[in-house]
């Protein structure tokens, strides 16, 4: 865990991400497009940046957007998958109850 001092020092540090099989450096504030090929002007897929300390993967396009900072994932995904999702994201159905729902629709007691 940093200091307040550490965590600002690297803040500005560009991360070591690996898209495609290829390492990159993402720099502070800067995104990088993710295309679907490598043809410049192909479809964007989803964008990437450094959010302070945190990495964000986000697609438009899916509703889809993942934020990982070393330590925790989050996972925000749109209403579009209201009761379609199972295992790690629950069902995201709105029910407490229902959190821990496998793959198989069976309820887990705990995580």
């Amino acid at each position: 865990e940093f200091s307040s001092s550490e965590e600002k020092v690297h803040q500005h540090k560009p991360v070591q991400v690996t898209i495609d099989g290829s390492e990159q450096q993402l720099q502070p504030n800067k995104v990088r497009l993710i295309r679907q090929d490598s043809s410049p002007h192909s479809k964007v897929i989803c964008t990437l940046r450094r959010c302070g300390s945190s990495v964000e993967l986000k697609s438009a396009e899916h509703g889809l957007t993942v934020r990982v900072d070393g330590y925790n994932v989050q996972i925000l995904v749109s209403h579009d998958y209201r009761s379609k999702l199972a295992g790690l994201c629950s069902n995201f159905d709105g029910e407490q109850t229902n959190e821990y729902e496998g793959p198989r629709e069976e309820i887990y007691q705990s995580p």
